[in-house]
């Protein structure tokens, strides 16, 4: 019976929480699919952040999707990118071990969710204009 204990308390301790294992913000690696740069303005829980493309981004994770637009200029059309939210994997190891407490934890700080780390965002350059 000791043994069997032991047995579950170490799982649990190694089960980790979506918290401490992936953090409350993530890095994606924003890119153009015309391999140029492109100004954008990147919308999420961190707020609105105009910044230029390609680059690494760092984001608060949440339950909420990325917004990414491309900001109309001489020769590029305004165009919309959107980076679904999904439930990260270790969650469901905390909700198991943790319980409610754990889980409603992961929830709270955003560690619960996660994104793609490589974005591709589509540039549509204007009719007649070269590049």
């Amino acid at each position: 019976m000791k043994k069997m204990i032991f047995i579950l308390l170490a799982l649990a301790g190694l089960s980790g929480c979506a918290t401490i294992v992936k953090g409350s913000s993530q890095t994606m690696n924003i890119s153009t699919s015309n391999g140029k740069q492109a100004n954008v303005v990147v919308t999420g829980k961190s707020g609105t952040i105009p910044t230029l493309i390609p680059q690494a981004l760092s984001v608060e994770k949440s339950a909420g999707d990325i917004v990414i637009n491309v900001t109309e200029a001489e020769c590029v059309l305004p165009s919309t990118t959107i980076v679904k939210s999904r439930l990260n994997p270790w969650f469901w190891g905390n909700f198991i071990f943790g319980g409610l407490l754990g889980s409603t934890t992961d929830v709270a700080t955003g560690s619960a969710w996660e994104y793609d780390s490589n974005i591709m965002v589509n540039v549509v350059p204007k009719d007649g204009c070269k590049q």
